[in-house]
């Protein structure tokens, strides 16, 4: 039955590609706009299909269900067709942006940082048309669009994949944005988004130092969430899949942290690249410094501290970072990272080991991205295909500096219900040596969250007893 639906939808876009280019043709005055009518169409049949493919899948590594951002799509336009593009007429002239929390937009050129203010600006008003403010290359455009993705992941209801006409000359003349089922009732989803993330920050935010409230945030999220490519990528990239629907991949649970550490004034970057598959995670300062944190491979049975606060020389042994996120700030920092607990912080996970892998190989060392393959910054059940763009070259991403580190041993609080097979975990606060010193606690001790002091409860209490998750497919 699905090869029969399969079937019918290839031979039903064929036939609409070819009616574009018929109408393309021989109809001047329809050419751009019945094209994209057809496009559109042709989209959903193709994306029907990768959704009924990735319907089946039950695990294994390296899916399109886990490659974070979908990237764009381009389309090819003729010069003396540029009159009849579609534009919302919002410009961006009035958004503001935080520079404290958008390290991406400090990334781009002006002309892109121009059209960065105008993408945030179309995604709130829910606009999806428009004409970019500044010329700029399809490079530049796709830079400005990872960018957005890298900095806000309050934009929980627009899709990471997107459209954009060019010229021969590789000049980006349009954007296409496509927003997620929660656009439908946004008052409603981000109510249920709020009320989540209030409850979360309301405990967090009365601890003392920075690590605990990082500590509680990596906790409670994976408490909340688990990991599952089953869900639609339209909406498995955004921080709401793991905040309200209990069930994300990579780029919603780094997404989730992101936002909630920032709404706690903590420094924290969405960071993608490539660990084993395309993957996504974060970046976090504390007092010393910066570190990485996976919550995606920390997300176990219970809660885990495998892959909390490593810095890159352990980090980068099975992560590397690829497109605008090889320019954050490198994590050199060791107070807060626990050799101990993170011994296994140099390998992957076995969940997510390719399969070629994962007989006779533990090692887990990260495979080489193929040369000029950038990491949009999120999708998960669907691979958008990135047209050829002509001229552009391929680029080598800059890999993470190997730094040497002093092993700082960090104590990390014990969860409820772990078995003694467990990691060991180091004692709680009444320990007197070893613990760096956090602010407004005496002599060195930490007071560390814990889930048993009831601070937050489990995933169904938390989301409420009348959730219900989307369905996986549109």
């Amino acid at each position: 039955m699905k090869s029969m639906k399969r079937g019918a939808a290839v031979l039903l876009s064929g036939s609409l590609v070819l009616a574009a280019l018929c109408l393309w043709l021989y109809v001047p005055g329809l050419q751009s706009r019945v094209a994209q009518w057809c496009a559109a169409i042709a989209g959903y049949f193709t994306e029907m299909i990768d959704t009924e493919a990735v319907d089946g899948i039950t695990g294994g590594t390296g899916s399109d269900a886990e490659m974070p951002d979908g990237g764009g799509t381009g389309t090819l336009i003729d010069s003396d067709e540029l009159d009849t593009l579609e534009d919302s007429g919002i410009t961006g002239e009035d958004y503001t942006v935080d520079m404290s929390g958008c390290p991406y937009y400090s990334f781009l050129t002006e002309a892109g940082q121009s059209v960065y203010r105008q993408v945030c600006a179309n995604i709130e008003a829910l606009e999806t048309t428009f004409v970019p403010a500044a010329e700029i290359s399809v490079s530049e455009a796709m830079d400005v669009m990872e960018a957005v993705f890298g900095d806000h992941p309050e934009y929980f209801w627009i899709e990471t994949s997107y459209g954009y006409w060019y010229t021969s000359e590789e000049i980006c003349v349009q954007l296409v944005l496509y927003f997620n089922s929660t656009s439908e009732d946004l008052e409603s989803a981000r109510q249920q988004f709020d009320a989540v993330v209030d409850e979360i920050v309301s405990g967090a935010e009365s601890l003392d130092s920075d690590y605990e409230k990082e500590k509680y945030v990596h906790d409670a999220i994976l408490e909340i969430a688990e990991y599952d490519e089953s869900v639609s990528s339209s909406l498995s990239q955004s921080a709401y899949s793991a905040l309200v629907m209990g069930r994300t991949v990579c780029a919603g649970y780094a997404r989730a942290f992101q936002y909630i550490m920032k709404e706690l004034g903590i420094e924290t970057y969405y960071v993608t690249g490539y660990a084993s598959a395309n993957h996504a995670w974060n970046i976090v300062a504390l007092s010393d410094g910066y570190y990485n944190v996976d919550l995606t491979w920390d997300d176990s049975v219970t809660v885990a501290y495998t892959y909390f606060n490593i810095p890159d020389s352990v980090f980068s042994q099975t992560h590397t970072r690829t497109g605008l996120s090889t320019q954050l700030p490198t994590c050199t920092a060791t107070e807060y990272y626990n050799p101990e607990i993170s011994q296994d912080a140099g390998q992957v996970p076995e969940r997510f080991r390719p399969e070629e892998n994962s007989e006779g190989d533990s090692s887990g060392g990260t495979q080489e991205p193929q040369t000029g393959e950038t990491s949009q910054p999120g999708t998960d059940e669907e691979e958008t295909a990135q047209p050829s763009q002509p001229g552009t070259d391929e680029e080598e991403t800059a890999q993470p500096s190997q730094l040497d580190t002093d092993e700082g041993d960090v104590s990390q609080p014990s969860q409820p219900g772990t078995d003694e097979g467990d990691v060991s975990q180091p004692s709680q606060p009444d320990t007197n040596e070893g613990e760096p010193s956090q602010s407004g606690t005496d002599e060195g001790e930490a007071s560390q969250p814990s889930w048993s002091d009831g601070d937050l409860s489990p995933k169904d209490d938390v989301r409420g007893s009348g959730f219900e998750a989307f369905p996986a497919g549109r």
